[in-house]
């Protein structure tokens, strides 16, 4: 009779074992989904400030090297010059009388002396001609490069939002679950056609249609979109009106040929700008107008920490601040 009991009891033991195993598999299985979506989720959240990052320290180089670049162009020829009082010196002592008195070496070492005189000619008239150029760009104030760097720098800012809501929308599931992305309609067919991050972006192209974002003075663009997804909030009114204005300003460049207008007049009066005159822009003004950015970024990357308290958000923030 004991033994029997015994016997039942073990396998009772064995069954209890089997599925407490299968519940720890289970749980196991269910942890391992959790932080693989974790990870996914982190690495989304950080690329965007990866990006923004890499991409304002770019536009910094080729700015600075640029305008550098520019400035040694015009003192290119003086170097130019001394070069070729040298090399006619040099000509000038080592004359040939009679050519034909010259071995093979020698008159191979003379005519390649010559070759590099006329090279060196032929680079002094061009040096000239660019150092002319460059005189006359920099006479005005290099406002071309200004107006280019001024418009990559919105668009990196704008991009840098867009890959963010993007990258929240195919990482963080439980953003599906807000009612104003719910309410969005889109044809299954077309719908079918598009990949993750097509899918992304026409949902960010139909908020901004919804809130009329593109209407939208300054970061007043971008916060329309950040508040949908609980990351919006203030900003230092020092930076805001320094956006403010770099929107504005690039809107003159491209659509006004850098031609102040009434729009940019209004919305900027403190710059006390004439209508129909040249918009200026220089390396001060530039420099504010990145400090912006980077504060701005800094901000949306504290907004981040807070919605999701992720440490390494935190610590590409910081990178984000030193890469600029």
């Amino acid at each position: 009779m004991s033994k029997e009991v015994s016997k039942k009891t073990t396998r009772k033991i064995k069954a209890t074992h089997k599925r407490t195993s299968k519940k720890k598999t289970s749980k196991t299985k269910t942890s391992r989904k959790r932080s693989s979506t974790k990870k996914r989720l982190k690495s989304g959240l950080m690329q965007p400030f990866e990006v923004c990052g890499q991409r304002l320290d770019e536009l910094t180089k080729t700015y600075e090297l640029s305008v550098s670049g520019i400035g040694l162009i015009k003192t290119r020829p003086d170097a130019l010059r001394k070069l070729k009082k040298y090399v006619d010196e040099d000509f000038s002592k080592n004359q040939v009388a009679d050519w034909s008195k010259l071995d093979k070496i020698s008159l191979d070492s003379h005519l390649d002396k010559m070759a590099k005189t006329g090279e060196v000619y032929l680079n002094l008239r061009e040096a000239e001609q660019e150092a002319v150029q460059a005189k006359d760009l920099l006479s005005k104030g290099l406002l071309l490069i200004h107006y280019q760097t001024l418009v990559l720098l919105w668009s990196i800012l704008e991009s840098f939002v867009h890959i963010l809501i993007s990258n929240i929308l195919l990482y963080d599931q439980k953003i599906k679950e807000n009612d104003k992305i719910r309410k969005i309609t889109i044809p299954l067919g077309y719908f079918e056609d598009l990949d993750a991050q097509e899918r992304s972006y026409f949902i960010i192209r139909e908020l901004e249609h919804q809130f009329a974002a593109s209407q939208r003075k300054g970061i007043g663009r971008f916060e329309s979109l950040l508040n949908i997804f609980g990351l919006g909030g203030g900003l230092k009114e020092t930076y805001r009106r320094d956006l403010l204005e770099l929107q504005q300003i690039r809107h003159v460049i491209i659509h006004r040929r850098g031609i102040v207008d009434r729009k940019l007049s209004t919305a900027c009066p403190w710059l006390k700008l004439k209508i129909s005159s040249e918009i200026n822009i220089n390396r001060i003004g530039l420099k504010k107008y990145f400090k912006a950015v980077t504060e701005y970024t800094l901000e949306i990357s504290k907004r981040m920490i807070k919605k999701y308290s992720k440490s390494k958000i935190k610590k590409k923030a910081k990178t984000l601040s030193k890469n600029i």
